[in-house]
């Protein structure tokens, strides 16, 4: 890359940053704004019994009882990626039976790059799809509850609604929302969580700061930070092998960061998806983790490295007594 492209670059990520950094604080102050309009005290909402006593109203409309841990079935609909594959399924079996609804297994790869320039035309047939495959499981085996990774990008609310109509509880959890609350509106709904707020029974937020947008939009959150399985983030007794390492994608400031710390001679090593030492399995970034004398973390969001949210690696890292250093993040 020449010198001029190399400026160019650190531009535009500047730039883009900046934009990002504007649009998080100004979505928040209108729904704060909002907030104070509408006379709802924000510290109220977030109090657990509040929410509590909300959700029993709504499940008793529709006339959904109240069941004892390990007798439920749940039902997990997600594009599915390795982070959710070792923590969220082994998490949701303990509650009883597990269903799996994996987008791409039924031919809705959008994880996929090339599958995103056609989406908006297909969408619709995920609604159709995913409708059918709730609706015959549920005669098959009563569902009890829907955990739920896909957002306005992917499903309508009109799809949840009809699911509700079964005698289901939706859930839906959110890792993105404080830059991806709205986003962009795709054929008449936005892309992120604001479209959906109010069809699903229960939003889980990873940002505190993000529940007073979901009771603004009509519906209920709780503060959800990730986690990390115990079974498999523990400490492994492995001899050291890298000084400093991160695990990640590589995007935004981040590359900007780990080049700053090699021309410094820190022997550093990135491994995930756009580095040169590439992606990794789930074992091996574990052992990995055990194998740094520094494990790194980047609590950025997109092109920001002022605005932050909660990263998996915050609790897998400690989890496996590894050293970690990270940004400072409000909720952390």
């Amino acid at each position: 890359m020449t010198i001029l492209n190399k400026l160019k670059s650190t531009i535009w990520a500047s730039y883009k940053a900046k934009l990002q950094e504007s649009q998080i604080q100004k979505e928040l102050e209108y729904y704060q704004q909002r907030a104070v309009e509408l006379k709802i005290d924000i510290k109220e909402i977030t109090r657990p019994d509040y929410l509590k006593r909300k959700l029993q109203d709504r499940l008793k409309s529709r006339n959904i009882q109240k069941k004892q841990k390990g007798d439920l079935h749940v039902l997990y609909i997600t594009p599915y990626d390795y982070w959710e594959r070792i923590n969220i399924p082994p998490a949701l079996e303990k509650f009883g039976k597990l269903s799996t609804f994996y987008m791409q297994d039924y031919g809705f790869n959008v994880l996929e790059h090339d599958y995103l320039k056609d989406w908006l035309d297909k969408r619709h047939t995920f609604d159709k799809k995913i409708f059918e495959f709730v609706s015959q499981l549920h005669t098959k085996e009563p569902i009890d509850i829907i955990v739920s990774y896909v957002s306005g990008w992917h499903i309508a609310p009109e799809t949840i609604h009809k699911i509700n109509s079964l005698g289901i509880l939706t859930t839906a959890f959110w890792l993105d929302d404080k830059l991806k609350f709205r986003g962009r509106i795709a054929e008449g709904r936005y892309e992120g969580t604001a479209s959906l707020a109010s069809a699903y029974d229960l939003n889980l937020t990873s940002s505190s700061s993000s529940i007073v947008k979901y009771f603004i939009e009509g519906g209920l959150a709780m503060f959800w930070p990730e986690s990390a399985n115990p079974d498999i983030f523990k400490p492994l007794n492995f001899p050291f092998k890298y000084d400093v390492s991160f695990i990640g994608a590589k995007y935004g400031k981040r590359p900007e960061y780990i080049k700053y710390l090699k021309e410094n001679e820190i022997d550093v090593h990135a491994f995930g998806f756009g580095w040169n030492e590439g992606g990794i399995k789930s074992e091996e970034m574990i052992k990995i983790y055990s194998q740094s004398k520094i494990n790194l973390g980047f609590g950025g969001i997109g092109y920001s490295m002022n605005a932050t949210c909660l990263k998996g690696r915050d609790f897998e890292v400690p989890m496996c007594g590894s050293v970690y250093i990270t940004s400072h993040d409000e909720d952390l």
